[in-house]
């Protein structure tokens, strides 16, 4: 089947995520017929400038809108715990001012970073390659002079 429309952007600046999906039903596979080859889901960034402004990352953003959700009968002030297990670097861990740490979802929104520092990001609870050229899932990487896909000879 076709590609839907492009979802909206996860997010505004910083680097969201967009997605597309299809149904394989044109034709639809019978008789031993085969499904479609190839993903039935695809992303790719969007708004990929850096935020302006901004103070509050946004794993803190996503760990304030929990905030109308009781933890235990209480409601408590969330920002995201800064230490990161690599097999929970996409769920969203929070940390109140009691310091408890606890995890509010077992997924961040599509778009939130890995972790600090790199250009990965989380789709659908999974940790992605993004290159430098901002593809998701592309190998693309800076050379020593930092030009995307350059091989080292633009260095003055």
């Amino acid at each position: 089947g076709k590609w839907s429309e492009w979802s909206q952007c996860t997010r505004t600046c910083g680097g969201g995520v967009e997605s597309s999906f299809r149904v394989c039903n044109n034709p639809k596979p019978s008789k031993g017929g085969r499904f479609c080859i190839g993903k039935r889901k695809r992303h790719r960034m969007c708004f990929t400038t850096p935020c302006q402004g901004f103070t509050q990352s946004f794993r803190d953003l996503q760990c304030k809108q929990t905030e109308i959700q009781p933890f235990r009968g209480q409601y408590y002030n969330w920002q995201q715990y800064h230490h990161f297990f690599h097999n929970i670097e996409c769920s969203l861990v929070c940390q109140n001012r009691k310091g408890q740490v606890v995890m509010r979802s077992p997924i961040t929104v599509d778009g939130t970073p890995c972790k600090a520092g790199t250009r990965n990001v989380c789709i659908q609870g999974n940790c992605v390659n993004v290159g430098c050229d901002w593809v998701v899932e592309s190998n693309a990487k800076e050379d020593a002079c930092g030009v995307c896909h350059g091989n080292g000879t633009g260095c003055r």
